[in-house]
């Protein structure tokens, strides 16, 4: 909000029940509204990886009260959109995850343009650098921390503090010259939008397990890991995340990158997982979450796709590759291992053998309190004071996203099939093109 000068004033957790306000929130899509995963697909509405559907639902349900309407940007908001924002909306709430990476540069330069020319309060949730499993390469982010730079000083001088992923994140931003105070470790806010909730412990994996991995397709250690456990458990059935994935699920041709991976990582129609029809793939982060909770453990390299397996109370153990996802894991204490130190038979029997879940729960309720103390600090409105009116204000979203969601998941079909479908459609096309022929004659 800004005061009668112009400049920016922090709103105070007591202005929850105040005036009316209009939030706009960064998300790719708006989940209230019905899309068919077709449609999802050609606009890329899950900004390539459906992980990010997973969080950005998170804060739109906990952002949800009595006293806020929401829209979401699309993805559309651009520096020439500056003054209509400025004009409609009292603050501007945008989710990130791991943006401070140098291939986000450009996207990172056009949100800190429209940035600095707004007068509202800007909210950073959960942003995060790029780094390797150690973190102990900033070097690497040299070339995007003029970039960053420009963003963080733009975002702060609307806001209280930014809300970054985990302590790497942190301990990279203090190192380029950022105060503690300007600086708050929230983890995912994945994590909390439900409260506190428990994971059950993980039965002991036979063959008939229902057994749930997540590849990263670039990992290449996910090829022989993938194909061994394909084997091994005969339920095991693969959830993929990446826009590619899905197009080659609906129309059966391989990706334009597909030569750059390992053989052996489901990435291609022809693979076993997809052409033996045991991949799916969800575009709204609720069906994902029901369906997990009817599996008996989950295990790979995707963050959000075991976050997902968490929410829904089943077991997730994290393979984690760089410090994005390491640093999720610590802050949230997830189990997890390095996947560059696993072998390639690795058998998820093993992981979650070892598998805790006791500081997870254990440590919920401060984890909580800090985001609330950020939500609070930043004048950002929230539901989890629970305030009666807010209640009805969740319901009434979760019925929204309830009645538009796709029940569900899009699953792979053999490439036979996407064959004869393919000629179907040829010989569709090419009859149209006879009868317009002998109309245009007659």
């Amino acid at each position: 909000m800004t005061d009668s000068a112009g400049s920016l004033t922090r709103a105070s957790p007591g202005d929850q029940a105040s005036t009316p306000r209009r939030v706009l929130l960064r998300s790719h899509r708006d989940l209230r509204v019905a899309c068919s995963p077709t449609v999802i697909a050609q606009k890329n509405l899950i900004g390539d990886n459906s992980g990010n559907t997973i969080f950005t639902h998170a804060v739109h349900r906990v952002l949800s009260t009595a006293d806020t309407t929401i829209d979401v940007d699309l993805n559309r908001a651009r520096p020439d959109s500056a003054a209509r924002i400025n004009e409609t909306y009292d603050q501007y709430v945008l989710p990130f995850a791991n943006a401070f990476r140098p291939p986000f540069i450009k996207r990172l330069e056009k949100y800190a343009a429209l940035i600095e020319q707004l007068t509202i309060p800007v909210v950073i949730v959960g942003v995060g650098v790029q780094l390797n499993f150690a973190g102990d390469d900033p070097e690497s982010l040299e070339v995007a921390r003029p970039t960053i730079d420009r963003f963080m000083r733009a975002v702060l001088a609307r806001s209280a503090s930014v809300g970054l992923r985990g302590e790497t994140t942190y301990d990279y931003l203090r190192s380029i010259g950022y105060a503690d105070d300007e600086l708050s470790v929230i983890g995912c806010p994945s994590l909390f939008q439900f409260g506190e909730f428990r994971v059950r412990d993980p039965l002991p994996l036979t063959r008939k397990s229902r057994v749930t991995i997540n590849v990263s397709p670039y990992q290449p250690r996910m090829g022989p890991i993938t194909a061994r456990n394909t084997q091994r458990y005969p339920q095991m059935r693969y959830v993929a995340q990446d826009l590619n994935t899905l197009r080659t699920i609906l129309y059966g041709y391989d990706p334009p990158n597909a030569s750059d991976y390992d053989p052996r990582v489901p990435y291609r129609a022809n693979d076993e997982l997809l052409k033996r029809g045991r991949t799916d793939f969800f575009v709204d982060p609720t069906t994902w979450i029901d369906w997990l909770s009817n599996r008996d453990v989950s295990f790979g390299t995707r963050i959000h796709g075991n976050i997902a397996s968490l929410l829904a109370g089943t077991p997730a153990f994290v393979l984690a590759h760089d410090s994005r996802t390491r640093e999720l894991a610590d802050y949230h204490e997830i189990p997890y291992r390095q996947l560059q130190a696993q072998p390639e038979d690795l058998d998820p029997r093993d992981l979650f053998e070892t598998a805790d879940y006791t500081n997870f729960h254990a440590n919920q309720r401060q984890r909580l309190a800090v985001y609330k103390a950020f939500l609070d600090r930043n004048g950002v409105r929230h539901n989890l004071t629970a305030r009666p009116a807010d209640r009805a204000a969740v319901e009434h979203f979760d019925a929204l996203v309830e009645a538009a969601r796709n029940r569900r998941p899009v699953t792979s079909v053999s490439p036979t099939r996407h064959e004869i479908r393919r000629r179907r459609d040829e010989a569709k096309q090419k009859s149209r093109a006879v009868l317009r022929k002998v109309n245009r004659a007659r």
